[in-house]
């Protein structure tokens, strides 16, 4: 692991560790939260935007913490005639504040992005760590509107066709709608 997500990654924990001071309460939240979602990714070293579906699963500790997942589908060529589709799968927690009608979490969830080329190579898969901010509506007691916004941190290299090995930063936005149990 590059040296940068070492750091990136001891500063979350950190951050983590003082908003979740609240975790151990007992949680009003309903437990389970299930949804879908679009997707929007602005990928700062391709020379093209990304756009996909996905979906989302949360296991709510707490009112303040909340243990979930993430997967996502982008269809598109990225590269024309070079790679056709991209998954992505992110694991991790959110922690915040949330109220009868609205919640606000910070995010940390790291994963894989894998590029599927259109067979001219064998697909690759990449480190990826989704850092950023999640907000919440709840306009019924079973439903969630989810609004996501982050840097999306992928681990480039040579085996994609660029000249070294570097982290990308790409901004990543999605709204979906979900169900709580």
């Amino acid at each position: 692991m590059p040296k940068g997500f070492s750091r990136i990654l001891a500063t979350c924990m950190f951050l983590l560790s003082i908003m979740s001071v609240n975790a151990l309460a007992q949680s009003d939240a309903p437990k389970v939260e299930v949804g879908g979602h679009f997707i929007y990714a602005r990928l700062r070293n391709f020379p093209a935007n990304d756009t996909g579906v996905g979906g989302w699963l949360t296991y709510n500790v707490t009112d303040n913490l909340g243990i979930e997942g993430e997967y996502n589908y982008f269809p598109g060529e990225l590269l024309p005639g070079f790679t056709s589709s991209r998954q992505q799968a992110l694991f991790g927690v959110k922690t915040g504040i949330r109220s009868e009608s609205a919640g606000i979490f910070f995010k940390l969830r790291p994963g894989f992005q894998r590029f599927n080329f259109a067979g001219i190579t064998p697909d690759r898969t990449k480190f990826a760590l989704d850092l950023g901010g999640v907000f919440e509506l709840y306009p019924l007691k079973k439903t969630v509107v989810r609004f996501d916004a982050g840097d999306t941190m992928i681990q480039l290299d040579p085996s994609l066709g660029f000249a070294g090995s570097f982290t990308s930063h790409n901004l990543q936005l999605s709204a979906g709608i979900g169900f709580r149990f």
